[in-house]
């Protein structure tokens, strides 16, 4: 399996990994990293992760349903398609 997502996605444009088989190892990427988090309740109400980086994301509850929502469309999976090339990649 590849040390990271940026090295899936240039295994898939070199063809030396199938779509199936990098979202696959993604999917195997993201459930390691979840098992990682922690979750809390601010004293304001909003949920913290933590786990990510090294300070928390917090949000409440009807920006996390919004963030569900939309990460979940063929928009937003085109945005990224469109633009791994400037996303960070560390």
């Amino acid at each position: 399996m590849a040390s990271s997502a940026t090295q899936i996605l240039e295994d898939v444009k070199n063809g030396k990994c199938s779509v199936d088989e990098a979202q696959k190892q993604l999917a195997q990427m993201k459930l390691a990293d979840l098992k990682t988090l922690t979750y809390k309740v601010s004293p304001k109400g909003a949920i913290s992760f933590y786990g990510i980086r090294r300070m928390p994301i917090s949000l409440y509850l009807q920006e996390l349903e919004e963030i569900i929502r939309t990460s979940n469309t063929e928009e937003f999976k085109k945005f990224i398609s469109e633009n791994t090339d400037k996303l960070s990649k560390k």
